[in-house]
């Protein structure tokens, strides 16, 4: 991929998380300002409850939730075009529902390096 390319500076962050009932499972520290473009998330084992989900949180905004409830194990899931601005030194959260303990998901975080430092 050349280096004036378009999707050079477009990279991905893998993680696989257990959930956490109304608590934070995983934060991404962003070291320079970022765009988060899009994320995915395969449910590798749903909630015990068919309300369990899991947030994903820049700042204080809730920017996509993915439902992990009784029957989606196996699914692959997808936020679609988010384009949120996350700045240098801030987070991109996942976060579980109220009664989300049990579930586990393999997520995958599509970033751009925002072009100005």
């Amino acid at each position: 991929m050349p280096y004036d390319g378009p999707d050079y500076a477009i990279q991905t962050i893998n993680a696989q998380v257990t959930g956490a009932a109304s608590a934070s499972m995983q934060k991404f520290l962003m070291y320079r300002a970022t765009i988060l473009e899009r994320i995915s998330a395969l449910v590798v084992t749903a909630g015990t409850n068919t309300a369990a989900a899991v947030d994903v949180i820049v700042g204080t905004d809730t920017v996509s939730t993915f439902a992990f409830g009784t029957n989606t194990a196996g699914t692959l899931l997808d936020s679609g075009v988010l384009n949120v601005e996350v700045p240098a030194g801030g987070a991109v959260e996942l976060k579980g529902h109220a009664n989300s303990a049990t579930l586990v998901g393999a997520f995958q975080l599509q970033i751009r390096l925002d072009a100005t430092p």
